[in-house]
């Protein structure tokens, strides 16, 4: 009989060890499975602020492109009134040389990028997503920036202002910031003018600085697009 209740005991307490760490066991896993989802939704929240400051950036791209091809349209017109043998110079054809020459700055929104890297980018756990956003914000739109705010052909107020100053009356400029959004010109002669062929090379000179970077902005729209796509199959896959 003693025997017989010494294995009772024992299966008991075994069960009762079993039932602890079964106990144990399901609290871990349900710990782990709160954890895991509070990092999903902080990676998830991380990925959306991206993706917000990445509309940021795409407003300001499409502000530049349309002052580019805003310029470009000036540089038709100059050129188209520069061949009207009668054509007289009047104060309108300052909004084309105001389009024509103006510079643009760009700038990125790199909060939430410089937010999420503080923290630590591997939070980001999907390898291919987190090497995408650092190449865009480290390498693809520095290298754009880089271009519209300092790239020697694109800095048409340094490079022309000297022509404009002895061949312009009224070269004035206006600014917002650093940024120089409005100036008003007259030739002083502009029949000698129409046939300058300094004149004729600063055209030239706008038209292909303007033309080489709105290839470069096309390009880099398109990686945009690329990692908003990716953003969002990564959030969507973390929901699921």
């Amino acid at each position: 009989m003693a025997g017989t209740s010494l294995k009772i005991n024992f299966l008991a307490f075994s069960l009762e060890i079993l039932s602890v760490l079964i106990g144990i066991s399901i609290v871990f896993g349900i710990n782990n499975m709160l954890e895991e989802n509070e990092r999903a939704a902080n990676e998830i929240a991380t990925l959306r602020q991206i993706k917000a400051a990445l509309q940021s950036d795409k407003t300001t791209i499409a502000q530049n492109l349309k002052a580019h091809q805003k310029g470009l349209g000036a540089y038709n017109a100059i050129n188209h009134y520069m061949e009207v043998v009668d054509y007289s110079f009047n104060d309108s054809m300052s909004v084309f040389f105001n389009d024509l020459l103006a510079e643009e700055l760009l700038t990125c929104n790199k909060g939430a990028y410089e937010a999420a890297k503080s923290g630590g980018l591997d939070k980001i756990t999907n390898a291919q997503l987190r090497s995408q956003i650092a190449n865009y914000y480290e390498h693809d739109f520095a290298e754009l920036e880089k271009f519209e705010d300092s790239y020697y052909p694109l800095q048409f107020h340094q490079r022309f202002s000297g022509y404009f100053s002895r061949n312009f009356t009224n070269y004035k400029y206006a600014f917002e910031g650093d940024k120089m959004v409005k100036f008003t010109i007259s030739p002083k002669d502009f029949y000698r003018f129409r046939r300058d062929d300094e004149l004729r090379y600063l055209l030239e000179e706008v038209y292909f600085g303007r033309k080489f970077i709105l290839k470069k902005y096309a390009a880099f729209s398109q990686q945009i697009e690329n990692l908003e796509n990716s953003l969002d199959n990564e959030i969507n896959a973390l929901q699921e």
